[in-house]
């Protein structure tokens, strides 16, 4: 009895030296691609969360500058549309901070259908801000995440860089095209995008 179970003990198969080795690689290869493929998914879920966030941002600052250009109205007074000592009454956007290395103007200041002066601009840091004369002794609010940079900030009144501004009144209807350049880095990524927009005075200038 004793040597028939000896005889059965020896004959039990097990894995050998080398098919464990190579089970334990196939397995660390199987495990290898899985993590891969996982964090080129996550990598690319955070690229398309970043990119929908800048395009978020940058749509919204597009549309809260088109909405507020649109209800402007002619300053009348000539109180709030002041750049230097010169003064534009009657018109309605007055082009402001002009910078001589771009050869453009990065700010634009028009009175509301409150009648209240607010200005759009980019500062010397490159932040995108408003201020309005209702805020006397507040900063400007920046209207874009610092997350971002401004890369360019350009308004063209009526098509036409040279001019300095519009007048309520005239032949061709008030209107601002507002080209914005935006930079984005984050997750090592550098990301891009311009809009542009053209908008018009709704409210009448009669």
């Amino acid at each position: 009895m004793f040597q028939v179970s000896r005889f059965r003990f020896h004959n039990q198969k097990g894995f050998t030296l080398v098919e464990l080795l190579v089970a334990l690689t196939l397995f660390m290869i199987v495990m290898d691609i899985t993590v891969s493929v996982f964090i080129s998914m996550v990598g690319h879920q955070k690229r398309m969360l970043a990119e929908q966030e800048f395009l978020s941002q940058t749509s919204f600052v597009a549309e809260l500058m088109s909405a507020s250009l649109r209800q402007a109205v002619p300053d009348r007074a000539g109180n709030c549309l002041v750049e230097g000592q010169n003064k534009y009454p009657g018109y309605v956007y007055l082009l402001t901070r002009y910078d001589a290395g771009s050869n453009s103007t990065k700010g634009i200041k028009f009175v509301t259908k409150d009648n209240v002066c607010q200005e759009f601009f980019v500062d010397s840091d490159g932040i995108l801000k408003e201020s309005k004369d209702q805020d006397e002794g507040q900063p400007p609010q920046q209207i874009l995440s610092g997350a971002f940079t401004i890369e360019d900030l350009q308004f063209v009144i009526n098509g036409d860089k040279n001019l300095l501004g519009a007048r309520s009144g005239e032949a061709i209807q008030p209107r601002v095209t507002i080209v914005l350049k935006a930079g984005l880095q984050k997750d090592g990524a550098r990301q891009e995008r311009i809009i542009q927009t053209t908008v018009s005075q709704l409210l009448s200038t009669d």
